[in-house]
């Protein structure tokens, strides 16, 4: 229970993190042609 709880924290962190790159890349993808 602990192991799951704990591989569920980092997935959901991963998770995060690939989402805040992938909104920091668009945005300077966009600014790039602004």
């Amino acid at each position: 229970m602990a192991v799951y709880g704990t591989e569920g924290l980092v997935y959901k962190t991963n998770l995060l993190a690939n989402k805040s790159v992938l909104e920091l890349a668009l945005e300077l993808f966009q600014g790039s042609f602004t």
